[in-house]
C-alpha cells in the first residue's frame, strides 16, 4: 500500500473516532432535555449517526479500492465528512 494513501485511511479512521465522540455527547445532551425538544435531537442524532455509517462504508470502499479508482473514492469519501460535519453543526446549533 502507497504510504500517503495508508496515512490518510489512519488519518479518516481519527476522524470517524472523533465524530463518533462528538455524537456522544450531543445524544447525551439530547438525553438531559425533556418533552418534544428531546425527540427532536434524539431524531438528529439518529440522522447524524446515519451519516456517520455513510462515511464508514465510503472508508471501507477506500480500502478495498485499486489504486485506479483510488481518487475518485476518495472523493466520495471527502464528500461524505463534509455532509456529516454540515449535519452535526446545524444539530448543535440547534441544541442552544
Amino acid at each position: 500500500m502507497d504510504e500517503n494513501r495508508g496515512a490518510y485511511q489512519r488519518k479518516m479512521e481519527a476522524r470517524l473516532k472523533e465524530w463518533e465522540a462528538k455524537i456522544r455527547k450531543l445524544k447525551a445532551k439530547a438525553e438531559q432535555i425533556g418533552g418534544d425538544a428531546r425527540l427532536q435531537y434524539l431524531i438528529q442524532v439518529e440522522e447524524l449517526k446515519g451519516r456517520k455509517k455513510k462515511a464508514e462504508a465510503k472508508l471501507a470502499d477506500l480500502k478495498q479500492s485499486g489504486r485506479t479508482a483510488w481518487n475518485d473514492v476518495k472523493s466520495g469519501l471527502e464528500t461524505a465528512f463534509a455532509d456529516l460535519k454540515k449535519a452535526f453543526e446545524s444539530a448543535k446549533g440547534s441544541f442552544r
